[in-house]
C-alpha cells in the first residue's frame, strides 16, 4: 500500500464521520427545555409542552367554559364558569363558580392543580356564610373540553348532603 493510499484510506473515514449532523446544531429548545443529542427532540421542564417546550401547560385551561352538568343538578341558563391562572404559581389555577351554589357571603373561588392534561381539585372548604360547601375532584382536558368529577359536601336543613356531579366544560 502506497503512503498516498494509507493516507486516504485514515483520512476519508474521519472525513465523513466528522461530517455527521449533530441533531441539536439546528434546535432551539425554549423556556430551561434540553435538545436530546439522539434525535433533537426537546425535553421540556414542568409547566411547559411543545415541539420546543414553547407553551405552558396550564394555558389551555384557562378561560370562559359553558358548562353541563351530569348526575346531579341543573343549574341556571347560560352558567359559565372561568379559569385564570394563579400569579407565581406555574402550574395552578382558580376556578370560579362550579357548581352554580349560591354563595351570599363571597364566591365559590377554587384552587386548582394542573399536570399535563389532567386537573385536580384537593379537597377545600368555601365558606359562604350561612353554608360551607367542601368541594373536592380531578378531571381531565381534551380538545377544547375539560371534564371535571367532583363532589361538594354541605349541610341543608339540618342534614350533611353530598352532590357526586360531572361537569362537561366546553370553551
Amino acid at each position: 500500500m502506497t503512503r498516498k493510499t494509507l493516507f486516504l484510506f485514515i483520512l476519508v473515514p474521519f472525513f465523513f464521520l466528522s461530517c455527521k449532523e449533530k441533531p441539536c446544531e439546528t434546535v432551539t429548545c425554549l423556556n430551561g427545555g434540553a435538545c436530546q443529542e439522539e434525535d433533537g427532540s426537546c425535553v421540556c421542564l414542568d409547566g411547559y409542552e411543545g415541539v420546543f417546550c414553547e407553551n405552558l401547560v396550564i394555558q389551555k385551561f384557562l378561560g370562559t367554559y359553558q358548562i353541563r352538568y351530569e348526575g346531579c343538578f341543573t343549574t341556571t341558563a347560560n352558567h359559565t364558569v372561568f379559569i385564570e391562572e394563579i400569579e407565581n404559581e406555574p402550574m395552578k389555577v382558580y376556578i370560579y363558580n362550579l357548581g352554580d351554589y349560591d354563595c351570599p357571603g363571597g364566591e365559590i373561588k377554587l384552587e386548582a392543580s394542573i399536570s399535563g392534561a389532567e386537573i385536580g381539585i384537593a379537597s377545600q372548604t368555601i365558606d359562604c356564610g350561612v353554608i360551607a360547601y367542601t368541594f373536592e375532584g380531578e378531571g381531565s382536558f381534551s380538545g377544547t373540553t375539560l371534564t371535571l368529577n367532583f363532589s361538594v359536601q354541605y349541610e341543608s336543613d339540618g342534614f350533611t348532603k353530598t352532590d357526586n356531579c360531572t361537569a362537561i366544560m366546553q370553551k
